[in-house]
C-alpha cells in the first residue's frame, strides 16, 4: 500500500539523517521524489529531487551509489522530457556496468530502450535492446530477455513491417510465458495485437 510505503520511506529518510547517512539521504529523496510524482503530486517531487541533488552536489562521489539516477530518469521520462530522462538512465547504466551482467543492468537497458522508442531514437533502442537481450541470455532472465524482443518489435512495427514485428513478438511471448512477471505477459499480448 502506497501510505505504508510513503510512512516507512519517511521513517528511513528520518533515521538516515539523524546519523548523518547522506547516502540513505540522496536515496530516501530520490525514492520519494519519484513517489509524490506518481501520486501525482507533482510539485513535491520536484521538492525531493531538488534536495537530492544539493546533496549530490556536495557529495559527488555518491552518485554512482545513490537511486538518484534510476529514478530521476523514471521521473522525468513520465514527464516527456526524453533527453533528460535518457541522461539519468545513460549515468545510471554507467555505474551499474562496472559490475558486469546482472539483472540490475538490464533493468537500466530496458528503461532507456524504453525512453529511446518514446524519443523516435529507433536505432539506438535496437542497439540497447541487443544489448540487454545478451546480457539477459548470458543470465538466463526470460523477463527481460522477453522484454527486449518486444522493444525490437515495436520498433518493427513503428517502421511500418508487421511481419518481422508479429514474428518478434511471437518470440518475445515465448520468453514471457516462463517468465514470473504478470505485467510483463499482459504488456507482451497486448502490444502482440497490434501487429496482428
Amino acid at each position: 500500500r502506497i501510505d505504508e510505503a510513503l510512512f516507512v520511506m519517511l521513517i528511513s529518510l528520518h533515521a538516515a539523517e539523524l546519523i548523518g547517512d547522506v547516502e540513505q539521504q540522496i536515496n530516501y529523496m530520490s525514492w520519494l521524489g519519484y513517489a509524490a510524482f506518481a501520486m501525482p503530486i507533482h510539485p513535491l517531487g520536484r521538492v525531493y529531487f531538488g534536495i537530492a541533488e544539493e546533496l549530490l552536489a556536495e557529495h559527488p562521489q555518491l552518485w554512482k551509489h545513490s537511486s538518484y539516477q534510476p529514478m530521476c530518469g523514471y521521473y522525468k521520462h513520465a514527464e516527456g522530457k526524453w533527453q533528460q530522462s535518457l541522461s539519468a538512465y545513460t549515468r545510471w547504466l554507467q555505474a551499474v556496468q562496472s559490475s558486469g551482467d546482472s539483472p540490475l543492468q538490464c533493468l537500466a537497458l530496458s528503461s532507456r530502450c524504453a525512453a529511446q522508442l518514446q524519443a523516435g531514437r529507433f536505432e539506438d533502442a535496437l542497439q540497447d535492446a541487443e544489448t540487454c537481450y545478451r546480457a539477459a541470455k548470458r543470465l538466463g532472465n526470460e523477463h527481460y530477455m522477453g522484454g527486449s524482443l518486444g522493444i525490437r518489435a515495436l520498433v518493427h512495427l513503428y517502421r511500418g513491417d508487421p511481419v518481422q514485428s508479429a514474428q518478434l513478438f511471437a518470440a518475445a511471448l515465448d520468453h514471457l510465458e516462463k517468465s514470473a512477471s504478470p505485467i510483463y505477459k499482459l504488456s507482451g499480448v497486448g502490444a502482440a495485437s497490434l501487429a496482428a
